[in-house]
């Protein structure tokens, strides 16, 4: 009963939160009187409702005695595709609370709170949304506890680590960071034989010990936060360096209108009958991923450098061609 309350108490004050942002954007003002008359409510209701947009959103609320009413004082986006947003997300959740390997972490009352935050005619629309999430690589649970101990605990692990050859190495770590990435999860580290940031794949991890040495204090926060970004996939290395990219159409059309770096420079030119012909450009720190992203254009997209880069294609290129002919 309790739980429905809060759930009413949100879903209310956020409609009337709506109202009002939608009517300053629609008419340039809002009054108290106006929203209390539509809502059934009282006046007194509706300036708790503007004191907490002011005060706990940031929203720049003014009552302006000239157009007696209230207005932005200056431009506010802050609430605009609010309903979309939140629909999405709705319908994110949604998608995983069908997924068995979440349960019991998201019910119907995380559902309940995030429909909170929708509008009546937008909650209405809410079973016509679908958003497909698939958990490809869950990871092994009890691999994902041991990290989470070691960094709660602050301690240092050695872990038996398959790397990209299959070859099984023991490594002795400080955990930092786990990342989920590209339907995969990673634990970021400090490496105590490489004295450097690596990435680990959770799903290589083959087994964990504990160790009695304490996590050094080395202030890599800033430093985890550009290695996580620096480059295209979540790979060995912090030194980002750039690659290019040359994508054909019909497959340009879609790649000009994603990102798929922040740091992207992406630039357009037509070829000579007239289509769209994107390059892009973008940080990375290894090959592998964006090398099976380029091998899945097929013949839309190549790569124009560095060299090393370039080679590694022509090579998966013939090898391909050299399994085609066997077939």
């Amino acid at each position: 009963m309790y739980q429905l309350l809060v759930y009413t108490t949100f879903m209310s004050q956020f409609e009337r939160i709506y109202y009002i942002d939608k009517a300053i954007q629609e008419n340039g003002r809002v009054t108290t009187r106006e929203v209390a008359r539509y809502f059934e409510n009282s006046e007194r209701q509706i300036k708790r409702d503007i004191e907490y947009m002011r005060d706990r959103i940031g929203l720049p609320l003014i009552y302006k005695h000239s157009i007696r009413g209230y207005c932005y004082e200056r431009e506010s986006t802050l609430l605009r595709y609010s309903n979309e947003k939140a629909l999405i997300f709705f319908s994110l959740l949604r998608s995983i609370l069908h997924n068995k390997e979440m349960l019991p972490l998201i019910d119907a009352e995380a559902l309940k709170i995030v429909e909170s935050s929708m509008s009546s005619d937008y909650r209405d629309i809410s079973s016509k949304i679908t958003y497909t999430a698939s958990i490809a690589d869950p990871p092994n649970y009890t691999t994902f506890s041991e990290c989470c101990s070691a960094i709660k605990e602050n301690m240092a692990i050695t872990i038996a680590y398959l790397d990209g050859k299959n070859n099984s190495t023991l490594r002795t770590v400080e955990p930092l960071h786990l990342i989920f990435y590209s339907n995969k999860w990673y634990m970021v580290a400090w490496d105590l034989t490489k004295g450097d940031l690596r990435s680990f794949h959770l799903g290589r991890i083959k087994s964990i010990m504990q160790t009695s040495l304490p996590i050094v204090e080395r202030n890599l926060e800033k430093r985890v936060a550009l290695y996580m970004s620096s480059g295209f996939g979540i790979f060995h290395g912090e030194e980002a360096f750039r690659v290019g990219i040359e994508i054909y159409p019909p497959a340009s059309y879609a790649i000009k209108q994603q990102q798929w770096h922040p740091k992207q420079k992406l630039t357009t030119h037509l070829d000579e009958t007239g289509e769209v012909v994107v390059t892009i450009d973008i940080p990375l720190t290894h090959y592998s991923e964006i090398l099976s992203k380029v091998l899945s254009f097929g013949s839309l997209a190549k790569p124009l450098y560095p060299e090393e880069f370039v080679s590694l294609w022509k090579e998966k290129v013939r090898d391909l061609a050299q399994l085609a002919d066997n077939v």
